[in-house]
C-alpha cells in the first residue's frame, strides 16, 4: 500500500496536470475568439439593427435645437 505522502502527491500531480490541461483549453479558445475578432467575422444580426429603448432617447442635438 502506498504511503498517505505518495498518494497526495500522485493526487496532486493528477490535479495540476488536468488545471493545465484546462487553462490550455482556455487559452486557444481565447486566441481564437480574438483572431474571429480581428477578421471582422462578427456581423451585425437582423436583431442588432432594431431599435432599442435607448436610442429613442432625445439626443444632445434635439436638446440644442428645441431651445
Amino acid at each position: 500500500m502506498a504511503s498517505p505522502s505518495n498518494q497526495e502527491a500522485k493526487s496532486s500531480e493528477k490535479l495540476s496536470a488536468r488545471n493545465l490541461q484546462v487553462l490550455s483549453n482556455i487559452k486557444r479558445l481565447y486566441q481564437t475568439a480574438r483572431l474571429r475578432d480581428s477578421a471582422g467575422s462578427r456581423l451585425p444580426t437582423p436583431d442588432s439593427r432594431l431599435p432599442t429603448p435607448y436610442s429613442r432617447l432625445p439626443t444632445q442635438m434635439d436638446y440644442s435645437t428645441a431651445s
